[in-house]
């Protein structure tokens, strides 16, 4: 939403986000639900729904903590982009360039045929989750099987360069809409691993370690 959306819009009459979360909580979704909308400091409109505990039915307390997953993908994505805008990288610019390992990736169609990507892969496919590749835990995807084989998170001391190269000799995961996924490009695939790729090109461009 812009700025001047908001202008004159008292949230806190029109909550729609306290009907859905109810909703949720309601049918089995959730046990709670918390959320708090600001703008320029200013909160908007707070809420929360259902319980912290659904065991114990404890209260969600005020300053709960929450864990939150694949909060390095903003990150990352942040510095990607603050790089892009000193003219350190290009959103053009092939991860081949940082990683040479990423220079020859095959694409897994959905009817088992193994083909060579149509072009590279670039950091604005790393951005926008365009790359074709997956997680081993996204049942259903055509080569989380293979994620799944090689394990790629056993060893949380595994360096992000042997990491990537691993995953690098895995298929990229193509849509029976597009054909192939990058053959790729064309839509969103299987997705992930996003976090850790785009770190790849900036280390390689800044010379430092992410």
């Amino acid at each position: 939403m812009r700025d001047g959306d908001l202008k004159g819009v008292n949230m806190q009459n029109n909550n729609r986000m306290q009907a859905v979360a109810d909703a949720y909580v309601a049918a089995g979704k959730f046990c709670g639900l918390e959320w708090k909308v600001e703008r320029a400091g200013e909160v908007l409109q707070a809420g929360r729904a259902g319980v912290a505990e659904i065991e114990t039915g404890r209260a969600i307390p005020d300053a709960a903590l929450y864990r939150i997953y694949s909060m390095t993908k903003p990150i990352v994505s942040v510095l990607a982009l603050r790089l892009v805008d000193q003219g350190v990288l290009r959103l053009s610019d092939p991860v081949a360039q940082f990683a040479p390992e990423f220079a020859r990736m095959k694409v897994l169609g959905t009817d088992g045929t193994l083909l060579p990507a149509r072009r590279l892969i670039t950091v604005e496919d790393l951005l926008t989750h365009r790359a074709g590749f997956s997680y081993e835990f996204i049942h259903g995807c055509h080569i989380s099987a293979y994620y799944r084989a090689v394990d790629l998170l056993a060893d949380g001391q595994r360096s992000l360069a042997d990491m990537m190269a691993a995953l690098a000799a895995l298929p990229l995961g193509a849509s029976a809409r597009n054909s192939l996924a990058l053959q790729r490009g064309d839509r969103r695939s299987c997705a992930c691993y996003s976090g850790r790729k785009r770190s790849r090109p900036c280390d390689s461009a800044t010379g430092r370690s992410f």
